[in-house]
């Protein structure tokens, strides 16, 4: 049974180090080890950041992660809700695309 369970932490690094080169951030030394519900979460704090913001979100991620060696859950969730706020920027208002302006184009 060790032998299977070596073989999910494996599959978990791999798709971090894949997650990692979809996303640009290839420059770390080795892969980092996360749980399916982290890489979960960290995804789930990208959502709502800026296209442009993901990408140096995730690094800041993978560079608070990089040195500790199996980070948990918990961890994880601390380190993205630490770092969020400073990718997150509020929307601009007088966009032109708020409810009384669709309204205008018919949408």
């Amino acid at each position: 049974m060790p032998k299977v369970h070596g073989c999910i932490n494996r599959l978990r690094v791999i798709r971090a180090h894949h997650l990692a080169a979809k996303v640009g951030v290839l420059n770390m030394s080795a892969p980092i080890a996360l749980s399916d519900e982290s890489m979960s979460l960290i995804l789930r704090m990208s959502t709502p950041l800026a296209p442009w913001d993901r990408r140096p979100f995730l690094e800041a991620v993978a560079a608070a992660l990089r040195d500790v060696r199996e980070p948990g859950d918990g961890h994880v969730a601390r380190v993205c809700r630490q770092l969020q706020p400073k990718f997150l920027r509020p929307p601009e208002l007088g966009s032109g695309t708020g409810p009384r302006q669709l309204k205008r184009l018919g949408v």
